[in-house]
């Protein structure tokens, strides 16, 4: 289950609370979206997710299905006695990304928040426009949005405009 959610707010860049918000509703595995239906500020938005991240929900929801009962959110509960009735908190997947990257000898902060920014980087550098990135996490505003990407080197952002193919035009 902690897989499948780190790889979904990796490759989707969803907020914590979306991600645990999910129901089998809501995924458009044909289409490879994910509705989320209520986001920050109520908005209703699709987020694209690729085939890995598929490939690992999935297998958490084979998983999902041994559960007594598995009709509630995706990312549930999966002991006691509303298990796969009631979503994981926040806080329990606060807490368990914390021991597992001790566990893994990660030194870094592990947070979904990580994730999300993580993958707004990682758009960038496959050249996806701004508004595509912004589109995807959720943000009203492109200048929310261009503050996940003040953690990139200067020299990565200067990479773009010195991989730029020469005009002709103007060659000397």
């Amino acid at each position: 289950r902690l897989r499948a959610l780190i790889v979904t707010l990796w490759r989707t860049g969803l907020r914590i609370s979306e991600a645990l918000a999910l129901e089998e509703r809501d995924l458009l595995r044909q289409d490879m979206a994910i509705v989320v239906r209520h986001g920050k500020g109520g908005k209703r938005r699709l987020v694209a997710l690729d085939e890995r991240g598929w490939q690992e929900l999935e297998s958490w929801l084979e998983l999902r299905e041994t559960l007594p009962d598995s009709s509630g959110k995706i990312f549930c509960i999966v002991r006691g006695k509303s298990a796969g009735l009631r979503p994981l908190s926040d806080s329990d997947v606060r807490k368990q990304l914390r021991d597992a990257a001790k566990r893994a000898g990660i030194k870094r902060r592990a947070s979904p928040q990580s994730f999300r920014h993580e993958h707004a980087v990682e758009l960038w550098q496959k050249s996806i426009d701004l508004g595509t990135v912004q589109q995807q996490l959720g943000y009203a505003r492109l200048d929310i949005t261009a503050v996940y990407l003040k953690g990139i080197a200067p020299v990565e952002l200067l990479e773009p405009i010195a991989q730029r193919k020469r005009n002709r035009r103007y060659s000397m």
